[in-house]
This record gives structure tokens, C-alpha cells and sequence, in this order.
């Protein structure tokens, strides 16, 4: 039985993201990804504040954002308008696909493990540690678990 400091069930933006933020710390990550295809399929848009790049240290490379705007403008049904202007270009539209190619690259540069075709299908907790049954045949354990999968899903 393999064992890591924490497993990462999805692999997605938040689960990448703690991923490359944990390997970083030099803990032992494995993240279990049930698609074929890291940044496939796409469930989020990907927008985010020009401090949100900042903090979280992206790249600000054309591979990764795709545009950058200063106003959003919001029209209702009733036609009242809503404008929100932003100084400098502060929000940014980023290729969601490239960025979580991008932080999985980061946290396997920085020692981390990630299996695709990999599906988390029980969880056992005692008092010291987590085990993992992954597609059915396969026990994987931890100190920790991240449940970072699509809210719709749950181990339970």
C-alpha cells in the first residue's frame, strides 16, 4: 500500500492548486483524477481579479490569459444598467485548460504524483491516517484527504 502525506481527490483547479502549493512545502502528494485529460473537461470560466494573479504567483503568459478587461457592464430584465469600471485592466479571462496544465506541471516539478483515469470509490478513516480505495482495486493512504471533485460528487 502506497502511502502519502496527503492524497487530493480531483484534479481540477482547487485540487491542483493545493497540489502544487503542497509539494511546494515538501509533502508528499498524490492527486487522483478520475477524467483522462488534466484541464478536460472544463467546468469553470475561468475569471479572476488581477490581485487573485498576484497572489496566487500565475504567469501572465498568452498561453494562460486570454484577455483582460477594465468594466463589466450588467443589463437586467428590466433594463436598469449596472457598470462596474476597474482601474488598469484588473480582471482577466484565463484558458482554464492551460492553467491547470500549468499548475500540474508546477506540482510535479515539485514532486507531487498524479493519476488521470483514476476514481476514488471509498475512504476509510481511523485515528491515523485515511485509506483510499481507487477504482475498485487499488488502497491508497494518507495523513490527509482533500475532497477537491465537483461539488455534485462526494465520497460518502
Amino acid at each position: 500500500m502506497d502511502k502519502f502525506d496527503v492524497i487530493i481527490v480531483g484534479g481540477g483547479f482547487s485540487g491542483l492548486l493545493c497540489a502544487k502549493e503542497l509539494s511546494a512545502k515538501n509533502l508528499s502528494v498524490k492527486v487522483i483524477e478520475e477524467h483522462n485529460e488534466i484541464g478536460y473537461p472544463n467546468k469553470c470560466s475561468g475569471v479572476i481579479s488581477s490581485k487573485t494573479m498576484q497572489l496566487l504567483n500565475f504567469p501572465l503568459s498568452k498561453n494562460i490569459v486570454e484577455n483582460r478587461f477594465s468594466k463589466i457592464v450588467f443589463y437586467s430584465p428590466g433594463s436598469i444598467k449596472l457598470s462596474l469600471d476597474f482601474k488598469e485592466n484588473e480582471i482577466f479571462v484565463l484558458n482554464r485548460y492551460n492553467l491547470d496544465n500549468y499548475l500540474a506541471e508546477e506540482a510535479i516539478k515539485n514532486g507531487a504524483e498524479i493519476s488521470i483515469l483514476s476514481k476514488a470509490t471509498s475512504f476509510l478513516q481511523n485515528d491515523n491516517e485515511v485509506k483510499i480505495k481507487v477504482n475498485d482495486n487499488q488502497i491508497l493512504a494518507s495523513n490527509y484527504l482533500v475532497d477537491a471533485r465537483v461539488l455534485l460528487e462526494s465520497l460518502i
